[in-house]
């Protein structure tokens, strides 16, 4: 359990990491705390979506499926206890009360390795939803990231949008003040008024 822990926090930070690579443009752009609020929220979507839940909750399940098979080597002791109340139409007797109970003590000696390949199967199958794990957490990782990068992208792009925006306005005052001194052109001040 500790292990796939384990495992799994690499898998998340490794992913976040490739991701952070692809994406420099965030660090370039003097952003230093990009990288880290980044694996933040890539730690609380995998912590928190539903669909790496159910993943690991699968997993669970099949760690469990092979503890079970593997009780197929083990003793087995069955309990049985009956107790009937039988009404006859014939002997002396007419009521007959009959209690039995039972204890059997079995170990499996040779099943025709049914179980060692029940434990091996059920083995296959933990192996599988692990790797079905690895692959929604690195998805949703991606998800992630992209989001995130996208945001990053659509805030620099409105930063930069703001400046050019201010810069328009201060050629556009250069230009009507020029024109209003009588050192600019009429022509100049219609066109970047449009």
């Amino acid at each position: 359990m500790k292990f796939i822990k384990t495992v799994l926090s690499k898998v998340v930070i490794g992913t976040a990491g490739a991701v952070l690579a692809h994406g420099a443009f965030a660090q370039t752009s003097g952003e230093g705390s990009a990288s880290a609020s980044l694996e933040s929220y890539v730690r609380k979507v995998v912590n928190q979506n539903p669909e790496v839940q159910a993943s690991w909750r699968q997993l669970q399940v099949a760690m469990s499926d092979v503890d079970i098979a593997r009780g197929g080597f083990r003793p087995q002791v069955d309990v049985l206890a009956t107790s009937a109340y039988t009404d006859r139409n014939y002997g002396l007797d007419r009521e007959y009360m009959g209690h039995t109970a039972e204890i059997a003590l079995t170990q499996m000696l040779y099943d025709g390795f049914l179980t060692s390949s029940e434990v091996k199967r059920f083995k296959q199958a933990q192996v599988v939803r692990y790797f079905e794990l690895l692959g929604e957490v690195e998805q949703k990782s991606l998800d992630t990231a992209l989001a995130y990068m996208d945001v990053q992208l659509f805030r620099e792009l409105l930063r930069l949008a703001e400046e050019n925006l201010i810069t328009h306005v201060d050629v556009f005052k250069q230009i009507e003040e020029s024109v209003e001194v009588g050192l600019g052109r009429r022509a100049d001040l219609e066109q970047i008024s449009g």
